[in-house]
């Protein structure tokens, strides 16, 4: 697996620019490459009790350029923004059930920011 520490630089600063934007100053996080068994591009795990984030990114992402790396760092910033509800909502709902709305809402917050 070929590490562009560029592309960890870019997605660290985009992380940290949207954890800005939606305030949500009292986590702390780190960012670093996803292991070799990861599927997804990016992807976040997250304790609500302790407030902290772990992101990891694909070192073979396909999003290589700033607009993709942005929007892949958006999504995962977004699942933070959703964890003290999706944690409240996994209480009443099997998790493998949240996944797709999250997900929708996720995107549907991505469509009215206009991000491309």
């Amino acid at each position: 697996m070929k590490r562009n520490p560029q592309v960890l630089k870019l997605y660290e600063k985009r992380i940290g620019e949207w954890i800005q934007a939606f305030g949500l100053t009292d986590w702390a996080y780190r960012v670093q490459w996803a292991g070799r068994d990861a599927t997804n591009d990016g992807e976040v795990n997250y304790n609500t009790t302790s407030r902290f984030a772990t992101f990891t990114i694909h070192p073979e992402t396909q999003r290589k350029d700033a607009r993709g790396i942005g929007k892949l760092a958006l999504h995962e910033v977004l699942h933070l923004l959703l964890a003290d509800y999706t944690g409240y909502a996994e209480q009443f709902f099997q998790a493998s059930h949240l996944v797709g709305m999250e997900h929708a809402i996720i995107q549907r917050i991505v469509n009215a920011m206009g991000v491309k």
